[in-house]
């Protein structure tokens, strides 16, 4: 019910579900990849950006590989560590990072979090094409910059980012990427 005060809110799977199957039936069908690199969903709130990029990467044909982060955690008082239980750790997801349970799929549009390699188009916000997935590294084209075209190899790599809202610095072994489909307001589909 819709009143004076009172606004309805569509829930984030019902939104992907209005724009997969009602209004753009075709967004995902019949186009060429390059037109995949240039499809946009817009989200209004970042918070619902995991769910609609989970729904994205269903609909990619191919297997899906999940990698897990091996997190830890740094404190003055090496006694204080205990107290964090790794499922606690591993929930943590600080801004610019990637989650502890990252899923990707060939054809997957990436974005780096991290600069690995300015002279090499490596910088953070690069976007890129998953080519192949391997244990350790993700293998992937470059989809924005000068160098869009050229494969490049991504590998796991240890992050520490600086928050000032946790009492101890978290390290997490991951890839410094993360799947696009929507970000806040929008980015490459």
């Amino acid at each position: 019910m819709v009143g004076k005060n009172t606004i309805t809110k569509l829930s984030f799977i019902n939104l992907f579900h209005l724009l997969h199957f009602n209004l753009y039936p075709d967004i995902f069908n019949n186009c060429t990849p390059e037109e995949m690199e240039k499809r946009v969903i817009l989200s209004p709130k970042n918070s619902d950006c995991p769910a609609i990029n989970e729904n994205v990467l269903n609909i990619i044909p191919d297997v899906l590989k999940m990698y897990l982060s091996t997190d830890s955690v740094s404190c003055n008082n090496e006694e204080e560590v205990q107290n964090y239980p790794f499922e606690f750790i591993n929930s943590l997801t600080p801004s610019g990072m990637p989650p502890h349970r990252l899923n990707s799929k060939v054809g997957a549009i990436v974005m780096l979090l991290r600069n690995l390699s300015i002279s090499q188009g490596l910088c953070n916000g690069t976007c890129m094409k998953v080519q192949r997935l391997h244990e350790h590294c993700v293998e992937a084209s470059l989809v924005t910059g000068s160098k869009r075209g050229r494969t490049v190899i991504i590998p796991r790599i240890k992050l520490s980012p600086s928050d000032a809202n946790i009492p101890f610095t978290l390290n997490k072994l991951q890839f410094p990427k993360l799947l696009l489909s929507s970000l806040l307001p929008a980015l490459l589909l």
